[in-house]
């Protein structure tokens, strides 16, 4: 039993991290608005959106992958670390103004495995336009 468990755990990380791959792969050259071409405001909330569809809607996964990692330094993930750098940049872009570092990991903490496991509004579309509303606030 528990080598099933085992081989299904790296088959959701091994998903997970194909997607993964093929988000950075489109933020890097593919067609806007999730690739280069777009405003950065757009293209904030673009990823976010793809970012938030890594998981399937399926928080264990992510929780299952920030596990690979120190427990609470998801920091130190590699993976995060490109996120990060990929937002920062674009909120520094598109608000000089504000520290877009801290920026960054306060829009990047709503995908916590915690928080993203919280149970889901009835409305399936309320989180993904809470997040283009949180997205456009700090923009604004």
């Amino acid at each position: 039993m528990s080598e099933r468990v085992g081989a299904a755990h790296e088959r959701r990380v091994l998903l997970w991290q194909e997607r993964a791959a093929a988000l950075r792969a489109a933020v890097r050259s593919g067609p806007p608005p999730l690739g280069p071409g777009a405003r950065p405001a757009e293209r904030i909330v673009t990823f976010l959106q793809a970012l938030s569809q890594l998981g399937d809607g399926r928080p264990p996964v992510a929780r299952e992958c920030e596990d690979e990692h120190e427990a609470g330094d998801r920091h130190a993930d590699p993976e995060y670390a490109l996120w990060h750098d990929h937002l920062s940049g674009l909120i520094a872009l598109a608000r000089p103004d504000l520290d877009a570092g801290f920026a960054a990991h306060a829009l990047l903490a709503v995908f916590d495995a915690d928080t993203a496991g919280l149970p889901a509004d009835a409305d399936p579309g309320r989180r993904a336009r809470s997040l283009r509303e949180l997205v456009g606030e700090l923009l604004s």
